[in-house]
C-alpha cells in the first residue's frame, strides 16, 4: 500500500522537476527560439496532442542514430517541391514542438529527450494549440510540417457509447476549423503540409472534410507521391472495429479512395503508440496529408 501512495507523488515531482527546468509554463512557450534549438532557422516540424512525444522522439532519433540513418521517408511529408529551396528535407535537417495539455506527458516527454540528448532540436510545451501557433508566427525559420495523429474521438450519434468521449465532433473534439485555420495560416508561408491520422474512419473523415471544405486544404495522392520507407512490414487490417461497422451502418463516407494513405508515412520509430498497437492487432489506420 505504501508503494502505490508514493507512486503518484514520485511521478508528480519528478514532472515538476523537469518542467520548471525547461523555461516553460502553463502559458505556452517562451518564444526564446534561439535559448529551445541549436539553429532556430531549421524548419520546424509540429505535433499537435504528442502526449508522450513518442513520435518526435522516434524522428528526433533519426538525426542521431547510425541505425536510423538510411531510413528517411521526409520527401513524401516535408517538401516535394523542387523550386523551393528546402526542397532536400530529410527529418536530419528540423527541429521538432510537441504541444499537449497533459503535463504528465509533457513532463516524461521532455525528460526522455534530455537523456537522449535531444534537446537542442526537439522541445515539447504544455499549451493550447490556438495558443502556441499564435506564439509562434515569429519562428525564424519556416514551418514545414503540422501532425494531428489519433486524436481522442468523439462520441457516435447512436446511443451509448462512451460517455467519458467529447459528445460530438462540435462539442469537445480537439480538432475544430478554429484550429486548423490557425494552422493553415502558419503552414502559408513555408508552403508547408499537415498529416492527420486515425484509427476511427469516421475521425479521419471528419477532420480531412473540415480541413478541405471549410479551411482550403487540399490533398495530396499517395501515387504521386515517392515510396515511403518503412522499417517494418505493413500488414493489411484484417479486423473492422466496431465502431467503423456502426459508422458504415450509418451510412457513412468511407475512408477509401483517393488521399487516403494505405501505407504508414512514418519509419517505425517515428509512429505513435496508437498506430503501432494497430498495426500489430491488424486494424486500419486512416491517413491523409493535406497540403495549404
Amino acid at each position: 500500500m505504501f508503494k502505490k501512495r508514493k507512486e503518484p507523488a514520485f511521478i508528480e515531482s519528478a514532472f515538476i522537476s523537469t518542467y520548471q527546468s525547461n523555461q516553460f509554463n502553463q502559458n505556452g512557450i517562451s518564444n526564446d527560439w534561439v535559448t529551445m534549438f541549436d539553429d532556430p532557422t531549421r524548419p520546424l516540424v509540429v505535433d499537435i496532442g504528442c502526449g508522450m512525444g513518442v513520435s518526435l522522439l522516434g524522428l528526433g532519433l533519426t538525426s542521431i542514430s547510425k541505425d536510423l540513418s538510411g531510413v528517411e521517408s521526409s520527401r513524401l511529408l516535408l517538401r516535394d517541391d523542387s523550386n523551393h529551396r528546402s526542397s532536400a528535407l530529410t527529418w536530419s535537417d528540423c527541429n521538432y514542438v510537441g504541444v499537449d495539455l497533459g503535463g504528465l506527458g509533457v513532463g516524461y516527454a521532455i525528460g526522455t529527450a534530455q537523456r537522449w540528448g535531444l534537446q537542442g532540436r526537439l522541445q515539447f510545451v504544455v499549451d493550447t494549440a490556438e495558443g502556441f501557433f499564435e506564439r509562434s508566427k515569429d519562428y525564424p525559420g519556416e514551418i514545414a510540417l503540422c501532425l494531428i495523429q489519433f486524436p481522442t474521438p468523439y462520441r457516435l450519434p447512436k446511443e451509448g457509447g462512451n460517455m467519458q468521449l467529447p459528445t460530438s465532433q462540435f462539442d469537445g473534439f480537439m480538432v475544430t476549423e478554429t484550429l486548423l485555420e490557425s494552422i493553415h495560416l502558419n503552414l502559408l508561408r513555408s508552403n508547408g503540409k499537415l498529416l492527420l491520422q486515425s484509427n476511427c474512419e469516421d475521425v479521419a473523415v471528419f477532420m480531412r472534410n473540415l480541413a478541405c471544405d471549410h479551411v482550403g486544404f487540399t490533398f495530396e495522392t499517395e501515387d504521386s507521391q515517392s515510396p515511403v520507407s518503412c522499417s517494418f512490414e505493413n500488414p493489411q487490417p484484417k479486423r473492422v472495429p466496431q465502431r467503423t461497422l456502426d459508422w458504415i451502418a450509418m451510412g457513412g463516407e468511407r475512408a477509401i479512395g483517393p488521399g487516403w494513405f494505405q501505407t504508414p508515412v512514418f519509419h517505425k520509430e517515428g509512429c505513435t503508440e496508437t498506430e503501432k498497437a494497430c498495426l500489430l492487432n491488424h486494424t486500419p489506420v486512416h491517413r491523409c496529408l493535406l497540403r495549404v
